[in-house]
């Protein structure tokens, strides 16, 4: 791993979330995951609550399957958003609509990470092992000096 983003890691408090409910409060989101279901009926997706997460789990047939887990912090807001699938052209799917957002101005830093604009504070993670057919999308608390240096080397 690149020593600068260990460095990242290491210093930097982060939490995450995905980019349609970045900060939302875990009600909204609930809310809206509860009407996706809804209106999705034959997709037959279940969501599941505990105090830190909701898991919407859409079973789907062998290469359709997809589970999103959505974590908040002590305030109730999102601060992650792991998506996991099982396959490798499914999980590539997810993650080719997460970059293809421009509004994040997406930008890659090494094999498995990208980092948003320093505004949106976004970072995606893949797997670095690869065996894993998921990324988490993580809301970050970097500053204006630790995102430059970030960017700086590429």
């Amino acid at each position: 791993m690149n020593p600068i983003i260990l460095l990242f890691f290491i210093l930097l408090p982060f939490s995450g979330s995905a980019q349609k409910y970045i900060n939302k409060k875990k009600a909204d989101i609930k809310k809206e995951l509860s009407q996706y279901i809804k209106d999705n009926k034959n997709i037959n997706a279940a969501l599941n609550e505990t105090d830190t997460s909701l898991v919407l789990n859409i079973p789907g047939t062998t290469t359709q399957q997809a589970t999103f887990v959505y974590f908040f912090d002590k305030q109730g807001k999102c601060r992650l958003q792991k998506t996991t699938a099982n396959c490798d052209s499914c999980i590539n799917k997810y993650l080719q609509e997460a970059l293809g957002q421009d509004k994040y101005k997406w930008r890659k830093i090494n094999e498995n990470q990208y980092i948003s604009s320093f505004e949106d504070k976004l970072m995606i993670e893949t797997p670095a092992d690869g065996k894993e057919f998921s990324f988490m999308i993580l809301r970050t608390d970097w500053s204006r000096i630790l995102y430059d240096m970030i960017t700086e080397r590429k």
